[in-house]
Formats: structure tokens, sequence, C-alpha cells
């Protein structure tokens, strides 16, 4: 198993659950859907099966979807207050070392080093861990923090985990009756603060996705399911290669495109501080494609492919990126993964040009450090996928984030101070 894919919460759920619509992904990924509320996991298409469900509730803590009465135990959700999701699972710590155990159990070798010493285990193989969460209500940055600690754990140390978090927006709507300001964004900002902080101890990199992005819809929610489409889309482009699409590089002799490995990710969502380890950053991720042929192609086929404006789909994924307000002049490093039909890449007319792209990010690069890669697809269409790494601090919207948080905690005595 190549990556571990954990849905914590509503919108990590759902998120894991669009990546799992691709054909292949079951090749490469494992997922984990962890929910408060059964009926959320009822809502999950992708992924049925039970086995890779997993329900925490007050009472009970950690439930297999394999239990019976998993429904009636598996309720109430944590009415959007992390600090009491993180308690439950606190307290129940050893289950989800036992969950993983019990999960990896069949890829775990036992080594007995002699009849009296411990047992030696040489635990399954997780080299890298996708961890899906939202982080305005309770149950995704309330748990969160407590998976990556027991995943760390488990794995001895070695799993690197991304997070990829998503923001709630924060548009603090006037109630006109006593105009008076709607505090929901300001505890919706403690709670992602709260999630945030707690994280960034044990993960390699975030990859933050913004509601604020869709909050200009008057029905916001009915965007989600579009958004958690094209988040799961750049998501599946960094990390299948050619998996998804069953494609033999070896077919392709003549070609020798750059890659991209996971490795690349990590190193563009991380800093390493002078020797002192590594410091996750904070990135925002976009995509953007090109089909290679019109539309009369499609009904006569006369093997006629456009010619792709590198550059325009360059600007256009950096517009596309799920962040609002980057300053993309901030961007200490960044990624870039451009995906074509084999023949892009060796015909001289319509090649891509790959090197205007990579002057495009590294321009881009306080750092001037660009990961490029290029990936083959059968699919008529070039795209590029995109990841812009930021210190936190360079973040207009988690400075935003932090103020409301600090100005809820001001108002709520019953609350700990975060950053102590």
């Amino acid at each position: 198993m190549a990556y571990l894919m954990i849905g914590s919460g509503q919108a990590g759920g759902a998120i894991v659950d669009s990546l799992f619509k691709y054909k292949y992904m079951n090749l490469i990924a494992d997922p984990i859907l962890i929910n408060s509320t059964a009926k959320d996991l009822h809502n999950i298409k992708n992924i049925p099966d039970r086995n890779n469900w997993y329900g925490i509730s007050q009472t009970h803590g950690l439930v297999s979807g394999k239990t019976q009465g998993f429904e009636e135990k598996v309720v109430g959700g944590f009415g959007k207050n992390p600090v009491r999701a993180n308690d439950v699972l606190e307290q129940r710590y050893q289950s989800i070392l036992d969950m993983f155990d019990e999960r990896f159990k069949s890829k775990t070798h036992r080594k007995a080093v002699d009849a009296e010493t411990e047992e030696t285990n040489e635990k399954s193989d997780i080299p890298f861990a996708f961890l899906f969460f939202g982080l305005g209500g309770g149950t995704g940055c309330g748990i969160s923090p407590i998976i990556a600690k027991a995943l760390k754990e488990y794995t001895n140390n070695k799993v690197n985990i991304i997070a990829v978090g998503v923001l709630p927006a924060t548009r603090r709507n006037i109630v006109k009756s006593n105009q008076t300001e709607d505090e929901s964004s300001d505890r919706q900002a403690w709670n992602a603060n709260y999630g945030i902080m707690r994280l960034k101890d044990v993960v390699s990199g975030f990859i933050i996705v913004d509601n604020q992005r869709i909050s200009f819809e008057s029905n916001m929610e009915s965007m989600y399911l579009s958004y958690n489409d094209y988040i799961a889309t750049c998501i599946a482009d960094l990390i299948s290669g050619l998996i998804l699409e069953r494609i033999d590089p070896k077919q392709y002799p003549e070609l020798n495109p750059p890659v991209i490995d996971m490795n690349d990710v990590v190193t563009a969502l991380s800093f390493d501080h002078k020797g002192k380890g590594r410091e996750p950053g904070f990135a925002t991720i976009g995509r953007a494609c090109s089909i290679t042929c019109d539309l009369l192609n499609y009904i006569i086929p006369l093997n006629k492919n456009k010619k792709i404006d590198t550059l325009m789909l360059a600007r256009l994924a950096a517009k596309k990126q799920s962040l609002a307000n980057i300053n993309l002049n901030e961007c200490e490093k960044n990624l870039a993964l451009i995906r074509a039909p084999p023949h892009y890449l060796k015909k001289s007319e319509i090649r891509i040009n790959t090197r205007g792209i990579e002057e495009f990010m590294v321009k881009n690069s306080t750092l001037n450090e660009c990961h490029l890669g290029v990936s083959l697809t059968k699919r008529n269409l070039v795209s590029l996928t995109t990841l812009f790494t930021f210190e936190k601090d360079k973040i207009q919207r988690l400075n935003e984030i932090s103020r409301l948080a600090q100005s809820y905690e001001e108002k709520s005595k019953n609350l700990a101070n975060i950053e102590a």
C-alpha cells in the first residue's frame, strides 16, 4: 500500500469519497473514514465497505462500522466543539493504535527474538498518509491531531503525514433584527486555530482548502460537492502518476520526462531550518486544464491537436488556488505537475513548453525552488496541478483566522489560550 487516506469528520470524509471515484485508486490507497454521525457515513458513495468506517461517540469511543447497532451508537456529533471530541478520543488513545493494528495485522510480521524476550514488530509499511478534515466543526479538527499522533507512533515515526484542512468561510453577516454581528464565524475560526496549532508538530505539511473561495454563493452548501471533486482531482493528479490510467512508460522509451514522487511533494510542503529538523509549510493547491482537440475532431477524427498555451495554463492554475487572497510573491517554494498525452512531449510543433511553466513557477518562489514533474495521460487534455507553499504568517487568511480566534477567546472565559 502506497498511501493511507483518512477522512476525519464530514468534510474530510467527503473529499476522500470523491478521491475513490477514480477506478484504480484502491490499488494504491487504503481509505479510513471516521465520523461522529453515522448518517454522514451513509451518504458516502464510493467507499461502501463498512470495514473502512469508524464511528466516534462520547459514550462508546471508537466504534467499528462492522459493529452491530452501529447507527444507534454513533449519533449526535460534538456540537462543533473540537475540545470535547479531542478529549473523547484522547481518553481512548489505545483504541486508535488497535484499529491500525487490526487493519494492517495481515501485513505485520512478528518475529520472536527468543523465548525470554519480547517480540519485535515490523509494522506495516505506511510511507505516506493524507489526513483530510474540516477546521470549522468539532469532529474533524478535534480528533485529527490524535489520529496523526497515533499514526506516527504506530509507524515508529516513519510515516509522512500531509494534512488537508478545510477552512470555514468567515462572512460575519449582520443580523438586521438587532444589528449585532453573528459570532458563528468567530467560533469556527477558534476551532480552526485550535486544530492547526495542535497538528503543526505532527504533520509534514498542510494543504489548505478555503471555503471562502465559494462563500460568494447565496447557497454555499450547493457548491460543496463540486468543490470536493475539484480538490480530489488535484490530489489524485499528484499521487497517481501513471497508475490510475494504467500507462506503461516502457511503451515510450524515447521520452524521459522529469518525475514527481511523494518525497518531492513532502519536500515542497515543508521547510528544513538549518538542520534543526523539518517544519510544516502551508500550501494552496490548484489545477487548470486545456483540451487538446476541438469538438469537431471528436465527430470526425482528423488527428489534429491544438498547441497549448502553457503560460495561460500556468496563470489559470494560479488563479484557481484553494486559498483566498494569497500573494504569490510571498510564496517560498512550489511544485508543478504537468499531465499530457505522449505526443505532446515529442512532436515539436505541439510540444509542451515545460520550461515556460518552470520559469513561471520559479518567478513565484522567493527561494527559487520549484519541483517540476511531467506525467502521461490517455485523455485528450493537458493539465497543470500546482502547490504554492508559504510560511504560516505570510498567508492573509490564516492571519485573519488567528485574529478572529483571539477575539472569540477574549470574549469567552471558558476557553484556554491556544497559543499557550
